[in-house]
């Protein structure tokens, strides 16, 4: 007999991301928690990935739910989030999915900062140059660092400023 995992739903919810099937990703998420099974970063970041393309809503709600939980949601799933934030026009999404995953231990990276950085950079409805300021400077004085990529978009925010 099959015995359900974490390792199992995560799988299946991966399996159903490679497949962009969004709705059925929320569902295993769903049954896993009914099951008391908690979900953990893999599955969380799996479904992240299926929801930027399907379903922007539910993908802030599972960053929501991942809160609630005190799931880590890691490097990947921030990341996933905030590329969606960033693709859909949403730099206050993309900082509050930042400062949600810089309030857990995840140790963020230079390119998730940039990500961020560009979104308030490149906003259609109100480019916003102060917060990326603030960030470049969060960058420079705290663990996360600064490589080259990261520099240049500081510099572009300093240029629009």
């Amino acid at each position: 007999s099959l015995e359900a995992t974490v390792i199992a739903y995560s799988a299946l919810i991966s399996s159903c991301a490679a497949d962009h099937h969004w709705r059925i990703a929320l569902q295993c998420l769903d049954q896993s928690k009914h099951a008391s099974i908690e979900p953990d970063a893999v599955a969380c970041s799996a479904a992240a990935s299926t929801l930027e393309e399907g379903n922007w809503e539910s993908s802030t709600a599972l960053i929501a739910e991942m809160q609630r939980q005190t799931i880590r949601s890691g490097v990947v799933a921030s990341g996933v989030l905030i590329g969606a934030c960033q693709r859909r026009d949403r730099w206050r999404d993309a900082l509050a999915v930042l400062r949600a995953s810089a309030s857990t231990s995840v140790r963020l990276q230079e390119t998730t900062y940039s990500a961020v950085i560009l979104s308030c950079l490149n906003s259609r409805e109100l480019p916003n140059w102060q917060v990326a300021g603030c960030l470049c400077e969060t960058m420079m004085t705290s663990r996360v660092g600064i490589d080259n990529l990261a520099f240049s978009v500081c510099m572009s925010a300093c240029e629009k400023g």
